[in-house]
């Protein structure tokens, strides 16, 4: 039973849905088969769709709050966005000022003394023979993050013979950065 024909031009076509399918044969051994294209099941599908649609409502949220800011600072004017600026600024000094007090509230001493040892080995004439007698030292905190530092080192001088110099000097903690300065240093008096 042939299906309704119809013509484009030149050619002629039977539509498809009208015919039988053909008759599925069984295959032999040195037949090649089809695969059958692999198609999600029905629940991955709907749980994809749900990773989109909140995927897509994030995206809206998000643009939403960009563009409300964006309007909000739009309507102030320059004094009031330079009066915010200063205030935000304030805060910012004030954190740092708090952060630098809560720091210097520890003390120190041990690595005040450590990073004043450095540089006092630099200075000397045999930097790699030099001992620092923990017990003959002295490190006080002087107050904002400032340790005062007495003590006495022992290396070789230019004959190799050792010899015990005193030394004495300041330094400071920087604890935003985390760094120590050495603010005056007097070897050998």
């Amino acid at each position: 039973m042939a299906g309704p024909e119809t013509s484009f031009g030149k050619r002629t076509r039977t539509d498809a849905f009208s015919r039988p399918f053909p008759a599925i044969s069984e295959t032999q051994p040195g037949d090649t088969v089809r695969k059958k294209k692999h198609s999600w099941p029905d629940d991955k599908k709907k749980s994809w769709s749900v990773v989109r649609t909140i995927c897509g409502v994030g995206y809206v949220g998000v643009i939403t709050v960009i563009a409300i800011g964006l309007i909000d600072r739009m309507n102030k004017t320059p004094e009031q966005l330079s009066e915010i600026a200063r205030s935000d600024a304030a805060r910012v000094v004030a954190q740092a000022a708090q952060a630098r007090k809560t720091a210097c509230a520890k003390d120190n001493s041990g690595m005040a003394f450590v990073m004043a040892q450095s540089e006092v080995t630099k200075r000397l004439a045999s930097p790699s023979s030099a001992t620092y007698p923990v017990l003959e030292s002295r490190t006080q905190p002087i107050g904002d993050c400032l340790y005062r530092i007495k003590a006495v080192v022992d290396s070789q001088n230019g004959f190799g013979a050792m010899i015990r110099t005193p030394w004495s000097g300041t330094i400071e903690f920087h604890p935003l950065e985390g760094t120590w300065q050495v603010k005056s240093l007097s070897i050998g008096s």
